[in-house]
């Protein structure tokens, strides 16, 4: 089944780009460097639509298919017609009519978001998201997102969720897949910036 989805993922990447799958993914600022590594010629790396989230992250745009994601060249993006300082938002609102539902728990003060596998990460652009309706938390948001399919959020003033946010985000990276970051992140009212503590 896995040679089918990738046989079917190539064959989604010859056709042309749907607007309404174009998704903001946060990465580590390194992906496409990592990416030209492995690859001289890759096009993906020279040609992603990128743009700086933070001094860590950064926001590639990219296409949602059923089977992958997959980054959109300035070529393709100059066909569909969006303007770029409008990219963002307009990534958003795809991000929010195709995510799965939002499920989480909590654990020793943290909660622990679900959302599919995929855009775990991507959750931080969700302005409306980050609100103590949704997180009872004490003090300000601060998050961990070693992995693009790991959320974890504490408060700022606990410190024993501090600690254990850490060393949950420092231990995932390590072993997980698809990195991000090993730092922690605190919500400055906008976005998520480094948290130094």
């Amino acid at each position: 089944m896995l040679y089918v989805n990738a046989l079917m993922s190539l064959y989604e990447d010859t056709k042309p780009i749907q607007k309404n799958r174009i998704v903001p993914v946060i990465k580590p600022n390194d992906y496409l460097e990592i990416l030209q590594a492995q690859n001289k010629n890759n096009e993906e790396a020279q040609n992603a639509i990128y743009e700086q989230y933070n001094e860590d992250l950064i926001i590639v745009y990219m296409q949602d298919t059923e089977y992958s994601l997959s980054s959109i060249n300035m070529e393709s993006f100059e066909k569909l017609g969006i303007e770029k300082d409008k990219l963002l938002d307009f990534s958003i609102k795809n991000l929010k009519e195709i995510l799965p539902e939002i499920q989480g728990g909590r654990e020793n003060g943290s909660y622990y978001i679900l959302a599919g596998g995929t855009f775990e990460a991507s959750l931080i652009l969700l302005e409306t998201l980050w609100t103590k309706e949704n997180f009872i938390v004490n003090g300000d948001f601060v998050i961990a997102i070693p992995c693009r399919d790991l959320l974890a959020i504490t408060g700022s003033n606990d410190m024993a969720g501090i600690e254990n946010l850490k060393s949950f985000a420092e231990k995932m990276y390590r072993e997980g897949d698809h990195h991000i970051s090993p730092f922690l992140y605190i919500w400055n009212g906008e976005k998520f910036e480094k948290f130094a503590n």
